[in-house]
């Protein structure tokens, strides 16, 4: 048996979208043309994306908002293997119904040098670190979906943006969450020496804090914790960026980084 698609007749039939009257090409034409398919299709995924903006989820749906310090602080200090907080400007949460499932924070790199590295001295002023990312279940494409959405919200609060972010091999991190999201690898993190306290996670920058202005703060440090302050080579990090806004901003920064 020979199957057919065309009808032996031509037959009208009322498309599914526009409601327009159409002849049908083939007998299981549904729409009157690409654009209404296109369009029905679009419709489709939207009913299918559960994420929202500050919107009430449906029971078992995910919602990401912004959220405060101390909503993150458990996340943050207790399930992220770095222990402690970084400097942070935004924090936005993934919620599965009530329940706060994920935390990503973005804040301004630590160092001028850091900030300038990326786009030049001109444009520091442009960049953000992704400098948390942590997960309590870790569900199939929660990080892609809570980092992608974050970005999108961060943009609509600073503008266009460049975002740098970090995976650290240690960890078993190779950036694959990174990659999912669109993310830009631009090699590895410089090299360093930085500052250690044996049995304390604190970062370097803590540490020199601590006597910051003062011309013999390293004397200081060494009088104060002895053989416990230790200078280390800093381990690298890969390093990924992503550029967030308009198609204009992507195309112009994207030169500053050779691409």
């Amino acid at each position: 048996m020979v199957r057919t698609y065309r009808p032996k007749q031509p037959v009208k039939t009322q498309c599914a979208l526009c409601g327009n009257t159409f002849i049908r090409k083939r007998v299981d034409a549904t729409f009157c043309g690409a654009t209404c398919r296109q369009r029905a299709k679009r419709v489709r995924s939207n009913k299918r994306q559960n994420v929202t903006d500050n919107c009430p989820a449906p029971t078992g749906g995910t919602t990401i908002r912004q959220i405060d310090r101390s909503a993150a602080d458990h996340l943050i200090t207790r399930i992220h293997y770095a222990r402690r907080w970084p400097p942070v400007s935004f924090i936005f949460g993934l919620f599965v119904g009530e329940t706060l499932e994920g935390v990503v924070t973005y804040g301004r790199p630590a160092t001028q040098s850091a900030r300038d590295a990326v786009l030049g001295p001109d444009h520091a002023g442009e960049v953000w670190e992704l400098n948390r990312l942590v997960l309590r279940s870790n569900r199939p494409n929660d990080a892609t979906r809570l980092i992608s959405r974050s970005l999108k919200l961060m943009r609509s609060i600073v503008g266009d943006f460049t975002c740098v972010t970090f995976a650290d091999p240690r960890q078993g991190h190779r950036g694959g969450i990174y990659h999912a999201a669109s993310f830009i690898p631009l090699g590895w993190s410089a090299r360093r020496r930085e500052y250690r306290i044996r049995r304390q996670t604190r970062h370097s920058f803590s540490i020199l804090g601590e006597f910051r202005g003062q011309p013999d703060r390293y004397e200081q440090l060494r009088a104060k914790y002895g053989d416990r302050l230790r200078l280390i080579d800093r381990p690298r990090k890969r390093r990924f960026v992503k550029l967030a806004g308009s198609k204009t901003y992507r195309r112009s920064r994207a030169k500053l980084l050779g691409l």
